[in-house]
């Protein structure tokens, strides 16, 4: 992910990143879904967070509801994970005054 930031200036290329991800948290390889959880932080790092008055803030909330989900799994390493990025997610529109 990091190598290819520069690929995510597009608004509709960093939307269409965020579901694919989300997708591999329900795989079945926990190998998978805690890379998926990396791949999480590497995004938040990558993009720039969404305003709010431009109506893009509502991929924040869908990866939120996405992440949570997965709080309540049953290996810890992938609850930690999940929590991990949730918080780097907060952290990151915190700073950004959102």
């Amino acid at each position: 992910m990091t190598c290819c930031a520069h690929q995510l200036d597009d608004a509709g290329r960093v939307l269409a990143v965020y579901p694919r991800l989300l997708r591999l948290l329900d795989d079945s390889s926990d190998d998978v879904r805690l890379a998926a959880c990396d791949t999480f932080t590497a995004y938040v790092r990558c993009v720039a967070p969404p305003a709010p008055r431009d109506g893009s803030a509502a991929h924040v909330a869908a990866i939120y509801d996405g992440l949570l989900v997965h709080l309540d799994d049953h290996d810890p390493a992938i609850q930690q994970a999940v929590l991990g990025h949730a918080l780097s997610l907060t952290l990151r529109l915190l700073d950004a005054d959102l």
